[in-house]
């Protein structure tokens, strides 16, 4: 009786653990297909400045990804791709500004969303710009997501992008 007490009450409790499959991914969790030289998982890790991903209101980011333009001079573009194969539907996350690069003329940095080569979300920011939360629908059956921040840069340099707690959902 005990044993089969027992069988019954483990297999009640670890069977739902492992049984189910999430719904979400945190993208920093996910193996990135093809990304530009400045990317950068969870805290920026540069001979700049190597700390957590924080926005101008001092929000810190622990999971999420940043990154800047490939371009030494600033200006140009920075991407990560996921191979994503059709699996999720939304994307969540919040874009911002690294705050340690916000004091003085960084120029603008734009955000956009590319779903199989089709853009499904762009948005600039500055020095000033609040961040922005973000839900993105993403078309049926997509295979290939890509983030990408085009990045104009100012007499100062340019800014570091955050893409803050990204999250896909099924």
């Amino acid at each position: 009786m005990k044993k089969s007490l027992m069988f019954v009450l483990v297999f009640w409790f670890i069977v739902p653990i492992f049984g189910q499959e999430n719904d979400f991914a945190y993208l920093d969790h996910l193996l990135v297909y093809r990304t530009g030289k400045n990317f950068y998982v969870n805290r920026w890790n540069h001979e700049q400045y190597t700390g957590p991903f924080t926005d101008k209101n001092n929000r810190i980011y622990n999971y999420g990804i940043g990154m800047w333009s490939d371009d030494g001079a600033g200006s140009g573009v920075g991407y990560a791709e996921y191979q994503i194969n059709g699996d999720y539907s939304l994307f969540e996350t919040t874009v911002a500004l690294e705050k340690k690069w916000v004091n003085g003329d960084y120029g603008t940095t734009r955000f956009l969303i590319y779903a199989d080569g089709v853009e499904i979300y762009n948005t600039r920011l500055n020095s000033s710009s609040e961040p922005v939360n973000l839900r993105v629908a993403i078309p049926r059956g997509t295979k290939l997501l890509r983030l990408e921040v085009e990045q104009m840069a100012g007499r100062t340099g340019s800014h570091g992008a955050i893409w803050g707690l990204a999250i896909l959902r099924k």
